[in-house]
Order: structure tokens, then sequence, then C-alpha cells
């Protein structure tokens, strides 16, 4: 069995509504809440993404583009809509939501890896 990025984060749009739910349930996670599915869609973009040598970009370089485009989405909300987006609370959000994807998929990986190498029997 192997890890399928796509399948994961298929499953994180899928379980976007619930995400978005908890988000808005934590102390002043009403106003991130929306960001959630930005979040979320920014990710899979920028994994998608490639250098000029057709080679995927460093795990860091994913991470700055994923908090741009959260900033700006924060941005355009905060001056077109009554929706005010706090831009730190956004970025510790966004921060915090890929390091919880990363390290789940680092464990799912390791999960994956430890019953390959297990004995059967």
């Amino acid at each position: 069995m192997k890890f399928d990025f796509d399948d994961f984060m298929r499953l994180a749009v899928a379980f976007t509504p619930l995400l978005t739910a908890t988000a808005a349930s934590v102390p002043g996670g009403q106003k991130v809440a929306p960001l959630v599915p930005a979040i979320i869609g920014a990710m899979i973009a920028v994994e998608q993404l490639t250098d000029s040598d057709d080679q995927p970009i460093p795990g860091a370089q994913k991470k700055a583009l994923v908090q741009q485009i959260v900033s700006a989405t924060v941005q355009v909300t905060n001056a077109t809509s009554k929706v005010q987006i706090d831009p730190v609370a956004a970025h510790d959000v966004a921060d915090n939501g890929i390091d919880a994807v990363i390290g789940a998929i680092n464990e799912t990986q390791r999960a994956v890896a430890a019953a390959k190498a297990k004995p059967k029997g």
C-alpha cells in the first residue's frame, strides 16, 4: 500500500465542513474558520507545483507559497466584505494547519512502512 497525497487531500476536502466547524468552535476561531477551505485549496494547488527541472519544490517553499495565498485571501476578504479577518490569526491557523497535515502524512507514511516491514505469519 502506497501513501497517496492526492487521496489524502481528497479526504481533507471531504472533511472541510467538519474542519471549518472545528475551527469555529475554538476561542477566536470564528474569525478564521472561513479560511479553512482556502488553506486546503492552497495546499492542493501548491503540492502540484514543480521547479524548472520538473522536480517537486521543497516543503519550506511550498509552505511559504500557501502562506502567501492565505495572506492574499485575507487582504481581498478584508477589502471587499464586511467580514474582517485578523491577518496574524490567519497566518497562525495556516501555519498550524500545514504542520498538522504534514505531521499526519508523515505518520501515515511511517505506519505504511512499518506494516510492510512486519513479518507475515
